[in-house]
């Protein structure tokens, strides 16, 4: 949750925005159908992984829009953000992004 908004990522590939007062849908994200298995959201933005197709979205937290996405090329099993950097870790390696 932030900013009065809770936001619901699940095995649908699906990632909902909620009002967290009334619990009305804000907007809704879909790209893949594969479960959301994390989200992390920092400095405006909404980071996700999925469970399988190896790929970091960068969705915007007003609206719900993709700003970007990476191939991460292995197993994401961590998403950290912190200090305007996305740090994914894999079973292999340490990847950082701007975020």
């Amino acid at each position: 949750m932030a900013g009065g908004t809770v936001y619901l990522g699940g095995y649908s590939g699906r990632l909902d925005a909620l009002d967290a007062a009334t619990g009305r849908p804000r907007w809704s994200f879909h790209d893949r159908d594969e479960a959301i298995l994390q989200q992390v959201v920092a400095g405006g933005m909404i980071y996700l992984r999925n469970r399988s197709d190896y790929w970091l979205y960068a969705v915007d937290a007003a609206g719900g829009h993709l700003q970007w996405r990476l191939r991460t090329g292995s197993d994401l099993q961590t998403l950290v953000v912190s200090g305007g950097m996305v740090y994914l870790v894999t079973a292999d390696k340490v990847v950082a992004v701007t975020a």
